[in-house]
């Protein structure tokens, strides 16, 4: 995972939601093609309640990641609950699937 990318979560976890969607913003335009950003875009748009931009996020992680799941990427990342918990939530409302 790249620094952004645990930054971005941090924030999450924290409920610094602005802050998380910009560094999620910046992770996404230095690769968009990587699935991890758009999974960070989809939990920053939920949190902030844009939730059609979550789910259109969402739905590209599944192009790009099509095994993708929200237990799979905790456990990946080795979330603390602290953290797993909200991203779990934004996630899920952006359509990802648990």
């Amino acid at each position: 995972m790249c620094p952004g990318s645990r930054l971005s979560l941090g924030r999450i976890g924290r409920g610094e939601h602005e802050a998380a969607a910009e560094i999620a913003s910046k992770t996404f335009q230095s690769n968009p093609n990587w699935s991890n950003a758009h999974f960070l875009l989809a939990a920053t748009h939920a949190r902030l309640g844009r939730l059609d931009a979550a789910r259109a996020a969402g739905a590209r992680v599944m192009e790009l990641q099509p095994g993708f799941s929200i237990a799979g990427m905790c456990t990946a990342y080795d979330m603390h609950q602290s953290i797993a918990a909200p991203v779990s939530e934004a996630l899920k409302l952006a359509g990802l699937p648990d």
